[in-house]
């Protein structure tokens, strides 16, 4: 029997037993990033928590933020999305583009696991819909889901999904960059030797640092790019807290590259190590002081790949944004989806209902043009099955 209960504060959780749920893609639902969330302005978070036999079996965030700084995440832009009328409820990961599964791995324990891991899913998505209904919202949005997290959420309750934006990764990163650009393919080897070059031309410094050490930098360079490219939804002060908040609860966890020179830093990637991935987790550069090295690609990605080589790092999670900039250096891009599940009595039993599948071909077809690397499984995998369920909805 799977019993649920919520927990007002992180605090009320064991880190070690919160971190047992969390996959080795699920950085953004960690204890230490959550606990960073906590300390945010705009959010205010519940933690369902569900047991057995006094274990620990799975955990779903629950987040009451109706105007949340990260435009992405707003109620409205949901809304829009997935067709929604009514006021909604996040469930996951309010902030970082990705949100898996909280919940105890299957293991060695065959269907018996694999049933008590549904059981709990759907138990813990159950208190979600009630929790959303005791407060007047419509039903639960969970943003942002990988392709495997949205196929188990859709196996045990009826979603609403649409396709949000690709992210991108590099996997199989231990031998450094150069055993990297060597498995690659000529053109991407060509981008790469060129990038290098004229980095080595413009006579920059790179550092690897930790971000309570430079979090003022950090916070800086990034108002300077959003500022460049019109995202003003933030001013330098909140960046500052924000990057402050964060190099407080998260710095032995960061990775830092910054580009330098004698008149300081004009570029920085912030990083963060969750077991054997290393997530990116912002850039900035101080555009008026570039000199054409393609900065960008050394200080986000190629030392990156020096790094996982020096301390057994298998895999760079890029992020999302940049796409084909992060494609044409060989990352290979997946997809992340929204999906909505409404309040109240439903009989209909679990399925997908996707919303404008033929975005998901456009964007196939808009990658497959640049070159681009993907799992063509993993991208289509909701739209097959969309179409299981299409008889039973007509």
């Amino acid at each position: 029997m799977v019993e649920v209960r919520s927990a007002d504060q992180l605090a009320d959780v064991s880190g070690p037993d919160w971190d047992a749920l969390v996959g080795d893609d699920g950085f953004y639902l960690s204890y230490d990033w959550l606990r960073y969330v906590e300390t945010e302005p705009n959010e205010r978070s519940r933690y369902l928590l569900a047991q057995k036999g006094g274990r620990l079996t799975g955990a779903l965030v629950l987040n009451w933020a109706d105007d949340p700084f990260t435009v992405r995440y707003r109620p409205e832009r949901f809304a829009d999305l997935l067709g929604i009328h009514g006021r909604t409820l996040l469930a996951g990961g309010s902030q970082g583009y990705r949100s898996t599964l909280l919940l105890r791995p299957p293991g060695d324990g065959g269907a018996d696991a694999a049933d008590d891991r549904r059981r709990t899913l759907a138990a813990l998505l159950q208190a979600a819909l009630s929790a959303a209904q005791a407060d007047g919202r419509d039903g639960i949005v969970l943003p942002f889901l990988t392709t495997g997290a949205l196929a188990e959420v859709a196996g045990v309750a009826r979603v609403r999904a649409a396709f949000e934006l690709p992210e991108a990764e590099i996997s199989d990163c231990v031998h450094g960059l150069d055993a990297y650009a060597e498995r690659m393919t000529k053109r991407v080897r060509k981008r790469i030797r060129s990038d290098r070059a004229r980095f080595a031309e413009a006579g920059w410094t790179i550092r690897e640092r930790r971000l309570d050490d430079c979090w003022p930098d950090a916070a800086r360079l990034l108002y300077r790019l959003q500022a460049k490219y019109g995202h003003n939804e933030r001013t330098l002060t909140e960046y500052e807290r924000t990057l402050a908040g964060q190099a407080r609860e998260l710095s032995d966890r960061s990775v830092v590259f910054s580009c330098e020179d004698d008149d300081g830093t004009a570029g920085i990637s912030v990083c963060y190590r969750w077991r054997t991935t290393l997530y990116g987790r912002l850039v900035g550069f101080d555009y008026d002081r570039l000199r054409g090295g393609h900065e960008y690609f050394t200080t986000a990605i190629y030392e990156r790949l020096e790094y996982a080589a020096r301390h057994g790092v298998t895999r760079l999670h890029l992020g999302v944004g940049s796409w084909q900039a992060k494609g044409y250096r060989g990352a290979v891009l997946r997809p992340l989806w929204s999906a909505f599940i409404p309040a109240g009595e439903r009989d209909d039993g679990p399925g997908l209902e996707l919303v404008d599948g033929e975005s998901v071909h456009r964007w196939v077809a808009e990658i497959a043009k640049h070159g681009i690397r993907i799992d063509h499984a993993e991208w289509h995998e909701p739209l097959k099955l969309a179409a299981a369920e299409a008889p039973a909805q007509g």
